[in-house]
């Protein structure tokens, strides 16, 4: 996993796939935050001014404009100490967050066009928002969001699938695959990404 230190540590980089418009996307993670008290605001993923961004807000996750309130938040934090996966989707105006599986936040339509101006993972040096713990295994996909997240499901606490293990894919409409177990890889990725 990348390890962020809440001060210093972020990956960085530059992806026309990162444009997502106003159409249907998804943003996932394993994340791990071992004191979320010392995180007041924690940048999972944005793209910059104008765009999309996932924070940890005291552990809550949220979705929201970058740098505007959130449009889309968990009804609970992330468990502390433990690793957690994350999933943001977009489908058809609907939003949704699921930690572990299971629905946490839902709202019913949001049709904000996201555009992106470079994309920041773990951090943000412009508005200090870091992540302090680890991150591994982000995903995004764009114009389509992977079949096991699809579900018509809006009440809160419901279990829609089970958190995938595996290393990831590189699947349909995948803008960014990024995991920190097969570091050949990555080593690879990051520098063509010029993190």
């Amino acid at each position: 996993s990348f390890l962020f230190n809440g001060s210093t540590n972020l990956l960085s980089g530059t992806s026309s796939g990162m444009n997502f418009g106003t159409g249907d996307f998804c943003v996932e993670a394993w994340v791990y935050a071992p004191n979320l008290a010392a995180m007041t605001y924690g940048n999972i993923f944005n793209t910059g001014s104008g765009g999309f961004a996932l924070l940890g807000l005291n552990g809550v996750i949220q979705a929201g404009r970058y740098q505007f309130a959130g449009f889309c938040q968990a009804d609970v934090a992330i468990p502390e100490g433990q690793w957690t996966h994350v999933v943001f989707t977009r489908v058809s105006a609907v939003c949704r967050i699921f930690y572990n599986g299971v629905l946490r936040g839902y709202t019913a339509s949001n049709t904000n066009s996201f555009t992106n101006t470079g994309f920041v993972i773990g951090g943000d040096s412009t508005y200090n928002t870091w992540w302090i713990g680890n991150i591994t295994n982000l995903r995004i996909t764009k114009g389509s969001i992977p079949s096991a997240y699809s579900t018509s499901a809006t009440a809160l606490g419901t279990g829609v699938f089970t958190p995938p293990v595996a290393l990831l894919e590189n699947i349909a409409n995948c803008q960014l695959c990024l995991d920190a177990v097969r570091s050949e890889e990555h080593t690879s990725e990051l520098q063509s990404h010029s993190f």
